[in-house]
């Protein structure tokens, strides 16, 4: 075993310079390759959970999402739709159909004239309870451009989704308090009424209706992809290991051959 590590030794220290020069081959190659990529820009975005029970419902639970964020999070029945419908296909194509968000996709002439963002960027901070968006792009500046109009998208559905529903309430609502004659009965349906319209009132004046936004999206001007520091740190270290084994193994052979002669 001793001879063994001594030999290793001396064959690391004989051909050290050649692989050096091996593994600074392969990781130049290496990145010279990731060249040939197109560069991504990674965008980033802070908010949170929009938390009024006149629009967000007051029934709170542990739901699906909440394994999907890590487990931690707590949310109302129309955020936890917020966040599922924000990770379905549905929105994806139907964000990806905007004439913005269809301009920006045109400006990668590879990109086909029906490509729908396939990204899947919702993360749930525990320690700041807040959700992260990620969007990585081929433009630093379309990245920031596209991840806002993802949760102004979003912002808007949900404000016309639950708008329908709350003035459709308010419709039958108003047909009930006419037809029934009890004043008790009344009394309840007229501070349901009440509540409703005011919902309906916040509805139309604000705008963030499912995620409020905390920072707006953000980007490194250093491409996220390909990550050509760590790519060429991995293939160096590759190349110093496959040399030195390669070195060893024919060090080896020779001294089989010349035993076998």
């Amino acid at each position: 075993m001793k001879d063994l590590f001594q030999e290793s030794l001396k064959v690391l220290f004989e051909k050290k310079y050649t692989i050096l020069a091996c593994a600074l081959m392969l990781g130049l190659i290496s990145v010279a390759i990731t060249y040939a990529l197109k560069d991504r820009y990674t965008a980033v975005s802070r908010t949170i959970l929009v938390e009024n029970p006149l629009i967000s419902g007051s029934t709170s639970g542990n739901f699906g999402i909440s394994s999907f964020l890590g487990g931690q999070a707590t949310f109302t029945y129309e955020q936890e739709k917020s966040l599922f419908f924000l990770q379905s296909n549905t929105f994806l194509e139907e964000f990806s159909k905007q004439e913005q968000v269809k301009e920006i996709f045109r400006r990668q002439s590879f990109l086909n004239s029906d490509y729908v963002l396939p990204a899947k960027f919702v993360k749930w901070e525990r320690t700041s309870r807040s959700v992260l968006f990620f969007l990585e792009w081929y433009s630093y500046e379309d990245a920031i451009q596209l991840l806002d109009l993802l949760v102004k998208s979003i912002n808007k559905f949900m404000k016309e989704k639950k708008s329908f529903y709350t003035e459709s309430y308010i419709v039958y609502l108003d047909e009930a308090l006419q037809k029934n004659q009890n004043r008790e009965v009344q009394d309840n349906l007229l501070q349901i009424y009440q509540d409703q319209l005011r919902a309906k009132m916040l509805l139309d004046i604000g705008e963030e209706h499912a995620f409020e936004v905390i920072d707006f999206a953000t980007a490194d001007r250093n491409a996220s992809f390909p990550n050509r520091r760590l790519i060429f740190a991995i293939a160096f270290l590759s190349g110093i290991i496959f040399s030195y084994v390669f070195f060893i193994l024919r060090k080896d052979f020779f001294e089989f051959s010349e035993k076998s002669k």
